[in-house]
């Protein structure tokens, strides 16, 4: 496999985020801007790596001896089976975004959770509205049980995914995308694509006339900083939770891991903030 970077700078370890697609990823943003504040030889990059291709980067990775990786869609789940092991976050979620060493082991971690709890870990929240079943919804229900919230309602089109993660997670009520609308809950969650950057950009995965059924709306979605569910909770006054926090949160986790070494995360939040403009 043909990872490049620039051959001519001298850099002790690399790093990089592998998904497809990966173009719009902001994770070699922070990160980098962390190697250069702590004035360390690193450098990190993105890298389109399709499905096929997992069994050829993981000899990439131990060849190359690459530092880390962050993982993105749709690898999160796929790259489990060549890792030596996971981390109890990874292993609870079924999900893997960040790789790092444990001596000669590659280790699959995930931070999703850790960055989905911290922006509302000091809300008062008894039940939520997760809207989704993929990684992202996983990385959600994982942190809502960890913060003790025991009325989870799982939303979503899939009707076979949604009795596995009710029977795995011991859900109390799955509910079909269609139905939506007729569940209330403290916190709606988008744990879906829709409404990020791109075809789905003007699309909101839930009516925002019908946003009054909740008091928090956190969007998953980062890109848009303000999606349109983000911009009708808004304006109906309810409070909202951007996913540029999740993604700044569980990146400052990676980085830190990492390196052993902490980015301030108002100059993090500034920093993406600024790129997204």
């Amino acid at each position: 496999m043909n990872l490049q970077w620039k051959r001519h700078l001298n850099y002790e370890k690399i790093f990089g985020v592998i998904g497809s697609p990966i173009e719009q990823s902001l994770s070699p943003v922070l990160h980098n801007f962390g190697f250069q504040s702590h004035n360390l030889p690193y450098v990190y990059f993105k890298w389109e790596i399709p499905k096929h291709k997992i069994a050829e980067l993981i000899v990439s990775v131990k060849t190359l001896k690459i530092g880390g990786l962050s993982v993105t869609i749709p690898l999160k789940e796929i790259i489990i089976p060549y890792l030596d092991e996971l981390t109890e976050d990874a292993r609870l979620v079924g999900a893997v975004n960040h790789i790092f060493w444990k001596e000669d082991r590659l280790i699959g971690n995930n931070t999703d959770v850790y960055g989905f709890i911290t922006p509302i870990k000091d809300l008062s929240i008894e039940s939520a509205v997760v809207l989704g079943t993929g990684g992202a919804a996983l990385s959600a229900i994982v942190g809502l049980l960890r913060l003790g919230v025991e009325q989870i309602y799982v939303v979503g089109r899939n009707e076979e995914r949604l009795s596995l993660l009710k029977k795995r997670f011991k859900i109390k009520k799955i509910v079909k995308w269609e139905s939506r609308i007729e569940i209330s809950a403290d916190m709606l969650i988008n744990a879906t694509p829709i409404g990020m950057k791109g075809k789905m950009v003007n699309q909101s995965p839930y009516p925002v006339d019908k946003l009054k059924n909740f008091r928090y709306v956190y969007d998953i979605v980062y890109n848009p900083e303000e999606t349109i569910l983000i911009q009708g909770a808004k304006r109906q006054g309810l409070k909202t939770i951007s996913g540029i926090y999740m993604f700044v949160y569980q990146g400052l986790k990676q980085f830190e891991i990492w390196t052993n070494k902490q980015i301030a995360f108002d100059s993090a939040l500034s920093l993406v903030r600024e790129y997204l403009q």
